[in-house]
């Protein structure tokens, strides 16, 4: 990244922090994946590259923003993405902004809402081509389900996500 910033190489700084973040949010360091994710954020703003196709990187901000109890801006990317979604008609956006606003319900405590949203997000996955993207609406959809007291759905979901992340 450092490289990037020295050589003014956007593209690879923003490569760079998707990265970053991803492996931030994988460990579960909300600290660090915040503040690359808000980097990222920014600097997308900054150079008005807003197409959400290009980079799927909401999904990680929306858990970093979350995992920093940042409510407001995890609401802020997830309805500029549905906007986007919604404009561009892309299916595979759809289902990453309706598993963002379905783990924005869960942090919340709307578990009924964050289901309905969370179903939704594995269903219009189902005809994507982005299984890591589907395993991981499968997996807040089994946390979900867990913390709904939903034992045997939550458990086949969780399997599900399972079996495509191996």
């Amino acid at each position: 990244r450092r490289m990037a910033q020295a050589t003014g190489d956007v593209i690879f700084e923003v490569q760079n922090l998707l990265v970053l973040g991803f492996i931030e949010v994988s460990a579960g360091d909300y600290d660090a994946a915040y503040r690359y994710e808000s980097a990222l954020r920014d600097l997308l703003d900054r150079t008005s590259w807003g197409h959400p196709g290009t980079y799927h990187w909401e999904g990680d901000a929306v858990a970093a923003f979350l995992g920093v109890g940042r409510l407001d801006e995890a609401h802020e990317v997830t309805e500029r993405l549905w906007e986007q979604a919604d404009r561009l008609n892309l299916p595979g956006c759809r289902a990453l902004a309706a598993r963002c606003e379905g783990q924005i319900h869960a942090h919340s405590g709307d578990l009924k809402r964050a289901l309905d949203s969370l179903v939704h997000s594995v269903q219009l996955m189902d005809d994507s081509e982005l299984p890591l993207e589907r395993a991981r609406s499968l997996l807040a959809l089994g946390m979900a389900r867990r913390r709904a007291r939903q034992k045997a759905p939550a458990r086949r979901a969780l399997a599900e996500a399972l079996d495509v992340f191996t």
